[in-house]
């Protein structure tokens, strides 16, 4: 009974033993196993191609030149009347000229004076007539139209109609020949306030002529501009050596004043003024309504 117990015993070790062993040999394989370095999973990469769009790509900017270019010279307008333009108008050999500028019915003009020298003949040079080299006097107006000038008056295409043949010698062409008279002219702008409108006044006077040296008393004519040219309104030639003292607007009328003689005045030299009132008519010219003879500087009108 008690070898069994024993031998019993004995296997239950043996048993014990064998399941230790057996436990023991798991553990290992266990740590072995998880001990094992894990194979790493290759990486793949995958390249993405961008697909096309339909945005266009920006134009490149142009890397500017350095070569120089020719550029075009601008053409300037003038804005107003060029009057550096008038003086181009007057003759080459012209002298003396002088410009000045003015306004007649808001329109606008402009005088051209300058003198010429040329060749002259009348009784009145020498004892027995004769020629000389003298300076004649051109005066010219112009108008301001559309950007450039237009001539409107010249003095000697206008004379033939203020001045007999015989005493303003021959005129051909507009142009004064060698024994057409030398003429001493001026121009006076005047605002008025009249029907009739501005006027401009021309004063002349005949000097040696064809009918040698002739008497310089002053003619003087009222111009006015219509219908795109000057009309003779008003044209006077008076009797006394001297001339035109002023001209002005005063209401509706145009009143002047020229040298005249007193009754103890020489021959030689007016002291007194004779003066004019002139009116505008219905036919658009001006009538002396008024003249008197009177003191310079005393105004004798209305007395």
């Amino acid at each position: 009974m008690t070898r069994r117990i024993t031998t019993c015993r004995l296997w239950l070790a043996l048993g014990g033993l064998l399941i230790v062993l057996l436990l023991l040999a798991g553990c290992e394989e266990t740590e072995e196993s998880s001990s094992l370095t894990p194979t790493p999973t290759p990486i793949v990469t995958v390249t993405v191609e961008a697909s096309p769009t339909s945005t266009p790509m920006p134009t490149p900017t142009p890397t500017p030149t350095l070569e120089p270019t020719e550029e075009a010279t601008p053409v300037v307008t003038p804005m107003g009347p060029d009057l550096g333009a008038l003086q181009q108008l007057a003759a080459p050999d012209a002298k003396n000229a002088s410009i000045r500028e003015f306004e007649l019915n808001d329109e606008t003009f402009a005088e051209l004076a300058y003198d010429l020298q040329q060749r002259v003949a009348s009784p009145a040079f020498g004892s027995y007539g004769g020629v000389m080299d003298t300076d004649r006097q051109y005066l010219e107006v112009y108008r301001w139209v559309d950007g450039s000038w237009e001539r409107a008056f010249s003095l000697y295409e206008f004379l033939p109609a203020i001045y007999p043949l015989e005493e303003l010698g021959p005129v051909v062409d507009n142009k004064p020949q060698t024994a057409t008279a030398i003429i001493g002219a001026g121009l006076t702008p005047v605002q008025s306030e009249a029907e009739i409108g501005d006027v401009l006044v021309l004063e002349t006077s005949v000097m040696a002529g064809p009918e040698g040296w002739q008497h310089p008393a002053p003619t003087i004519t009222a111009l006015v501009w219509e219908n795109g040219e000057f009309h003779i309104a008003y044209s006077e030639e008076f009797s006394v050596r001297g001339g035109m003292v002023w001209v002005r607007s005063e209401g509706e009328y145009i009143e002047l004043a020229v040298d005249a003689y007193l009754a103890t005045d020489p021959m030689c030299c007016p002291s007194g003024w004779e003066m004019l009132r002139l009116a505008p008519t219905e036919l658009g010219d001006l009538w002396p309504e008024e003249r008197c003879v009177g003191p310079e500087h005393h105004y004798c009108l209305d007395e």
